[in-house]
């Protein structure tokens, strides 16, 4: 039985996501109904859910009656509260916001978890023609009523759970026009527009780190390089240790090979971008019918 340990001296220089590695035998290597198994792993989970790189950071919302803004997310890791966190952190710099006499701020738009629904719901409540009594805004009201909106792109749809480019309504004509009276989707009461996703949201596309290496053929695995998944038991910064009680044997390509690659990558085959390159993995490799 053979043992080799990857690290971050075996990272190549392909990309900045500190996820590839190559390990390369002090000899070649004739594999011959050989088997590899992970057999420990230890790195910080330190990857993101929304990124420029997973192109599923941006986002739509208007400030001003039908003028939309581009949100874009700075990198990191997210969930609905947190993003809507920074949704009221846009409206308050650029002045979209009521406060009441106890000095509650009120806004506009705001994103939460229906978590009776599964869902992410979506709240527009009306903009009003001008400052109501007892409420300060230094916001400019332009005499005329409006909903502020919504508007989710392709790939931030799957974060929430809606279709691609959804875009809430403007105005009550529009909300009748789309809706009607209303859908188990879409609600409108008491100057509030209320949308709840139709599909399951994603806030964690990459849930999983995914173990992917070369030289094998793993018929059981989409794609077929997968060996090993893992699923962290801690949160963002926490420190990720996975050793499996019975190891998952895949079987090596018969040849002659002076390397393996090795590459983590998400739930949907996307490349990891580890922050961290603190990663050490453990592979053992026997051969047909060795016991180990």
């Amino acid at each position: 039985m053979r043992q080799i340990v990857v690290n971050r001296n075996n990272l190549t220089n392909e990309g900045t996501g500190n996820n590839k590695f190559v390990y390369r035998f002090p000899n070649s290597v004739v594999f011959k109904d050989s088997y590899i198994a992970l057999s420990q792993a230890s790195m910080y989970y330190s990857w993101f859910n929304i990124s420029s790189t997973l192109q599923n950071n941006t986002f739509s919302i208007t400030l001003s009656a039908g003028v939309f803004t581009t949100i874009t997310l700075p990198d990191g890791q997210y969930e609905i509260s947190d993003i809507n966190a920074y949704i009221q952190q846009i409206m308050v710099e650029n002045n979209f916001y009521m406060i009441d006499a106890d000095g509650n701020y009120i806004y506009w738009l705001e994103m939460e978890v229906n978590a009776t629904r599964y869902a992410v719901q979506f709240n527009c409540f009306e903009v009003p023609a001008v400052l109501p009594t007892g409420y300060t805004s230094p916001h400019a009201f332009s005499g005329i009523a409006f909903y502020p909106q919504f508007k989710i792109p392709a790939s931030f749809n799957l974060i929430v759970g809606y279709v691609e480019d959804f875009t809430t309504p403007e105005t009550t004509n529009d909300f009748i026009q789309t809706y009607g009276t209303g859908t188990a989707y879409a609600k409108s009461l008491d100057n509030t527009f209320s949308f709840i996703s139709t599909v399951s949201p994603d806030v964690q596309p990459n849930a999983n780190c995914l173990v992917s290496i070369s030289n094998i053929d793993n018929i059981y695995a989409s794609p077929n390089s997968i060996i090993y998944a893992i699923t962290p038991q801690t949160g963002l910064g926490g420190l990720i240790q996975d050793k499996p009680s019975n190891y998952a044997w895949n079987k090596l390509l018969n040849g002659t090979y002076n390397q393996i690659r090795i590459e983590l990558v998400g739930n949907n085959n996307d490349p990891l971008v580890m922050n961290d390159s603190n990663i050490t993995l453990l592979f053992v490799i026997k051969e047909y019918g060795e016991l180990i």
